[in-house]
């Protein structure tokens, strides 16, 4: 309820540029090797600050994806983020062994960090920011082309 209250009051946009940040920081200091400690208290706020990321991206999709085509593009983006994963895990192991740990997380850090950068300054993040704009319930209310005219 209160990452609710927090994302209606600060705005989509601010809230996953805010967690996006956070997480690069993260990471550099994970980079960094500090004390245990910090450590857990770093990856307790990158945790807190990237939860709401899912549900506003979530909601975003429910919102501009029409009703009749939102089992194919879930069904396609779920495939392909989990798909994606364990090729992830294995290229960051291979990455691991061959540069070590910490160059890899300095290079994770910094393409984060820019990868934040610009999606601060992209209009389509600034579009998370309006009330209900063009959303899926009203496009799915208009009137839908004959089945053969689907894709």
């Amino acid at each position: 309820h209160a990452l609710r209250l927090l994302a209606q009051r600060l705005g989509g946009r601010a809230v996953i540029v805010f967690g996006c940040a956070v997480e690069a920081l993260s990471i550099l200091l994970l980079a960094l090797a500090p004390p245990i400690p910090i450590l857990v208290a770093a990856g307790a706020l990158a945790g807190f600050a990237t939860g709401p990321i899912g549900p506003i991206v979530a909601t975003a999709v429910l919102r501009r994806v029409p009703m009749r085509l939102r089992g194919r593009v879930l069904g396609t983006a779920d495939a392909l983020e989990l798909s994606v994963i364990p090729a992830a895990i294995v290229a960051a192991g291979g990455a691991v062994e061959f540069f070590g740990a910490r160059p890899l997380l300095l290079v994770c850090a910094v393409a984060l960090g820019a990868t934040t950068l610009l999606a601060a300054c992209l209009p389509g993040l600034r579009q998370l920011d309006s009330r209900r704009g063009e959303n899926a319930a009203s496009s799915s209310n208009k009137q839908t082309p004959a089945r053969g005219a689907e894709i």
